[in-house]
């Protein structure tokens, strides 16, 4: 039986894992094997049991990571690929369709220079623009002209690459990240036993998301809603010192992981993203479903093309005073909030996944 093989890092947390786990849940091409290789441990009962039932098999390696600007870390990340390469190698055949789920990944770049598999897929979640002058783009680039085929979640980043990679562009195609409608408007109605009105962040806690101009927007917005953080991450210990000096702890509360982070984004003003830089942020797409207030830095990218200044609100990236002026007026403006609000049935469609999963089978259709 000819095989569809996935690679990534992981299917722990993130923008990607979460998009491979959704196309792994909804996946239907008849007479393929589905098969998925890690480089981390998989412990997941309930994901373990759906992929059980669609006879999807999980090859899980587990590997140490390192920073590859230290050139001897760099020798020691290329042992391991190559001890890697052998072993995969017996799990694959040469026929195999293999998909990269981020080829801004070094090690499944260069695993996918060794394997001699004619059809290479992969995906890239970012906007190139921030990283076209680094060592960490022109390392990466490098392997690119491996794939076939180089999908891009969002129009302004597919813009981006064409523009830096003008011998792939006809190699890229835009498909966007997609959510189970049913799933999140299911999870979006369950209980929420909060009496708090609350503005709300969901993501990793990290520089990239540029929360301490989130707290400081929110400190000199002055509302009585509180401020809540869903997630986790190496900004968590920062971020909670900069509320403490700040003196507002008993408003702004950081909750950690939830494993169901949409009955809090439906409950919500707002949901407030104050990012450098994304992707197509599948945080904002989950919660348009929840019928949530979508307020967001107008960062590349991604943002705008989600809310267009129709289906949320645009500021741009930190700036404080403005974000203030915006949580503000969220706060008090009910009929504001609902002129928005009342949008965002017309734009769900483009990221439900009948749409999409439309797309990337009639996509990897083409090369079977």
């Amino acid at each position: 039986m000819k095989e569809i093989i996935f690679f990534n890092s992981s299917l722990r947390g993130g923008g990607v894992e979460t998009v491979l786990k959704n196309i792994l849940k909804y996946i239907e091409i008849e007479n393929f094997k589905i098969k998925v290789i890690l480089f981390d441990e998989f412990e997941d009962n309930d994901l373990n049991k759906t992929f059980s039932e669609k006879n999807i098999e999980i090859i899980a390696y587990k590997i140490k990571k390192f920073n590859i600007k230290n050139p001897l870390n760099y020798l020691i990340q290329t042992f391991q690929i190559l001890c890697l390469y052998f072993k995969i190698k017996k799990v694959i055949n040469e026929e195999s369709i293999l998909i990269n789920m981020n080829i801004m990944n070094f090690q499944q770049n260069s695993l996918f220079k060794l394997l001699k598999n004619k059809k290479k897929i992969g995906w890239l979640h970012c906007d190139l623009t921030q990283y076209v002058n680094s060592y960490h783009y022109k390392l990466r680039k490098i392997f690119w002209k491996e794939y076939i085929k180089i999908i891009i979640v969002s129009k302004e980043a597919l813009d981006v690459f064409s523009i830096y990679n003008k011998k792939l562009k006809n190699k890229a195609h835009y498909i966007p990240n997609f959510v189970d409608r049913k799933e999140i408007e299911k999870k979006s109605n369950e209980e929420l036993n909060i009496k708090e009105s609350y503005f709300l962040f969901v993501g990793r806690l990290s520089s990239e998301k540029n929360l301490e101009v989130l707290i400081e927007s929110y400190k000199q917005a002055d509302v009585s809603e509180k401020l809540f953080l869903i997630g986790d991450g190496p900004e968590k210990k920062f971020l909670k010192e900069m509320v403490i000096e700040k003196k507002i702890e008993e408003k702004v509360k950081f909750l950690g992981h939830k494993n169901n982070p949409y009955k809090w984004m439906k409950n919500a003003k707002a949901l407030i993203l104050t990012s450098k830089m994304e992707g197509l942020p599948m945080v904002l797409i989950e919660a348009l479903f929840c019928n949530t207030l979508l307020i967001s830095s107008d960062c590349k990218s991604g943002p705008k093309e989600i809310l267009e200044n129709k289906y949320g609100i645009l500021f741009p990236v930190g700036k404080i005073e403005c974000l203030a002026k915006i949580i503000k007026k969220a706060s008090y403006d009910i009929e504001y909030r609902n002129d928005i609000i009342k949008n965002l049935d017309e734009k769900k469609q483009e990221y439900t996944k009948e749409v999409v999963m439309k797309e990337i089978v009639s996509l990897l259709k083409e090369e079977l």
